[in-house]
C-alpha cells in the first residue's frame, strides 16, 4: 500500500510503533555506551591502581597513553609526542629500546638502571593489539630501586664476610709478616670482589711517609706513581693519612668528585677505582698503618660492609702484632742460644776452675779445668761423687761454715784461700772468687764462682 493510499489512523499508528522502537533502540544504546563507561572506567582503576609507571606508544614512538602516575613523574602528558623525546628529553631512539621485538609479538621483561632518574626498574614491554588488529606497544614500569640496593648490601656484606672468614683461615697459617700481608690483600680481592687491596705502614720519618708493604689486585704501578703521607700536610688529607693519623675508618664515596683525592685522582681513575676504604691498623692502641680497598662502583661501602672489614683490620693488625712477637721472641731465643754457646765455650775451654754449689754442699756444675785440678777425670765424676763439700773437700770444715757466712752478709767473697782435698785425698791450695746468687724473695738459691790453683805460690811463700 503506498502512503498516500493510508489513512491518517494507520499513519499515526505507524509513527507511534516508529517512535517506540527508537525509544528502545535509544535506551539500548545508553545502556551500551553505559557499559562501556563502566568497562572503561573499571579499566582506568586497573591501570592506575597499578604502583608504577605504564605508557603506551605506536610503532611511529609515538605517546598514545600514559596512566597519572607517569604524567606527574615526567610533568607534563605528551599525547603524540616521540617517547625517548617525552621520557628522556632525546632526539634520537634510546639505545636500549626494544620495540622491535615487541612489534614482532615478543614480551620482553628485564631489570633496568634509568640514566635519567638513577632509579632501577623491572620494565614488562608487551604488544597490545587493538580491535582493527593494528599493535601498539605497551610498557609497566616499576620502580625496584629498594630492592636492588638491598641486593647490592647483601652482596657487598656476603664479599666482605667471605674475605673475613678466608683472612682469618690465613691468620692461622701465617709464619711471616710480609707473606701474611700479601696473603690478606689476596683474599681481600679475590674473595671480596675488590678491585685492589694494600697494606701501608707508617714509617717514623721527617715526611712521615706511608711504605707500601703489600697488595693485590690491579695496582698496575699505582703505588709506585703517588706520593702517600700521613702527615698533616695536603698529601696526608687523603683516606690513608687521615685513617693513620686520626685512627679511624675514611672512606672517598666517590673518588672522582671528593676534592680530598685531587692529588691522587689521575692516577685513580685511570685504575678503574672508584671508591675506597682506608682501614686503620692498631695495635695495643698504636696505629701501625693502614689497610686500603678500592672498588669499581662509587659508593661502594656501606655500613654493613664496613663493620665486616673492620673485624678484618683487626684481625691483620693483631696477626702482624703477633707475628713481630713471634719474631722477636725467635731473635732473643737465638741470641740466648748463641751466648749460651758461648758461655758453654768459655766454661769449658777456661782455664779457670767454674763451679756452681748449693748452700747445702752440692756440686750443681763444674767445667772440665775444676775436675782436673781435683784430679776426676770429668765433671760428671766429680758432681756425683762429692756430697757434702764441707767433709769431702775442704781439709777444714769450718772453712766452709765460714764461707757460707761471708756469702749470707757480703754476697760475694774475693780471693779467699782454702786448702781442700783432691780425689786421691791429696790436699791442695785453692783461690776462691764467688758470688750468691738469690731468688726474688732475697733467699740464696746457689753459689758460683772461679777457682784458681794457688799451691805453688803458697809453697814458695812458706
Amino acid at each position: 500500500m503506498r502512503d498516500e493510499d493510508k489513512t491518517k489512523n494507520q499513519l499515526v499508528s505507524e509513527l507511534a510503533e516508529l517512535r517506540q522502537r527508537f525509544a528502545e533502540l535509544e535506551a539500548k544504546n545508553e545502556r551500551v555506551v553505559g557499559s562501556w563507561r563502566d568497562l572503561w572506567a573499571s579499566h582506568e582503576a586497573i591501570v592506575e591502581a597499578f604502583d608504577g609507571l605504564i605508557y603506551i606508544c605506536s610503532e611511529k614512538f609515538e605517546v598514545e597513553f600514559m596512566n597519572k602516575l607517569l604524567i606527574r613523574h615526567t610533568g607534563h602528558y605528551p599525547l603524540g609526542q616521540k617517547c625517548y623525546k617525552a621520557l628522556y628529553d632525546s632526539n634520537d631512539i634510546c639505545s636500549w629500546c626494544v620495540n622491535e621485538r615487541v612489534f614482532r609479538g615478543e614480551t620482553v621483561r628485564r631489570d633496568w638502571l634509568s640514566p635519567k632518574d638513577n632509579c632501577w626498574y623491572h620494565i614488562i614491554t608487551a604488544p597490545l593489539q587493538h580491535s582493527d588488529g593494528s599493535l601498539s606497544c605497551m610498557v609497566m614500569m616499576q620502580d625496584i630501586t629498594e630492592r636492588k640496593q638491598a641486593e647490592e648490601s647483601l652482596r657487598r656484606t656476603t664479599r666482605a664476610l667471605k674475605a673475613l672468614s678466608e683472612s682469618n683461615h690465613a691468620l692461622v697459617r701465617a709464619n711471616e709478616e710480609s707473606h701474611l700481608i700479601n696473603e690478606i690483600c689476596r683474599i681481600v680481592v679475590e674473595f671480596g670482589g675488590y678491585r685492589l687491596a694494600w697494606v701501608g705502614l707508617a714509617e717514623q720519618d721527617e715526611e712521615k711517609t706511608v711504605r707500601p708493604v703489600g697488595s693485590a689486585g690491579f695496582e698496575e704501578g699505582y703505588l709506585g706513581s703517588v706520593n702517600i703521607s700521613w702527615a698533616d700536610t695536603e698529601i696526608g688529607q687523603g683516606p690513608t693519612g687521615q685513617a693513620i693519623r686520626m685512627g679511624q675508618n675514611s672512606i672517598v664515596k666517590n673518588i672522582a668528585t671528593d676534592p680530598t683525592y685531587a692529588p691522587w685522582r689521575e692516577e685513580a681513575l685511570r685504575r678503574g677505582y672508584a671508591s675506597s676504604i682506608a682501614l686503620p691498623l692498631q695495635e695495643k692502641g698504636k696505629v701501625m698503618g693502614a689497610l686500603n680497598i678500592y672498588a669499581i662502583e662509587p659508593d661502594a661501602f656501606d655500613p654493613d660492609e664496613v663493620k665486616l672489614l673492620e673485624e678484618l683490620a683487626f684481625d691483620v693488625a693483631y696477626g702482624i702484632g703477633a707475628l713481630r712477637i713471634r719474631a722477636e721472641h725467635d731473635r732473643m731465643e737465638k741470641a740466648l742460644r748463641e751466648a749460651e754457646e758461648k758461655y758453654r765455650s768459655i766454661f769449658e775451654n777456661a782455664v779457670e776452675g767454674i763451679f756452681q754449689s748449693t748452700p747445702e754442699g752440692r756440686l750443681i756444675s763444674v767445667n772440665p779445668a775444676l775436675a782436673k785440678m781435683h784430679g776426676y777425670g770429668s765433671p760428671e765424676e766429680m758432681i756425683s761423687s762429692i756430697m757434702d763439700l764441707g767433709h769431702q773437700v775442704f781439709v777444714d770444715h769450718n772453712c766452709r761454715d765460714a764461707f757460707k757466712r761471708e756469702m749470707e752478709k757480703l754476697g760475694a767473697i774475693r780471693g779467699a784461700e782454702y786448702q781442700v782435698y783432691c780425689k786421691d785425698s791429696s790436699k791442695i791450695w785453692i783461690s776462691v772468687n764467688a758470688r750468691a746468687v738469690r731468688d726474688e724473695h732475697g733467699a740464696i738459691q746457689y753459689y758460683e764462682g772461679f777457682i784458681q790453683e794457688v799451691t805453688e805460690r803458697k809453697r814458695k811463700k812458706a
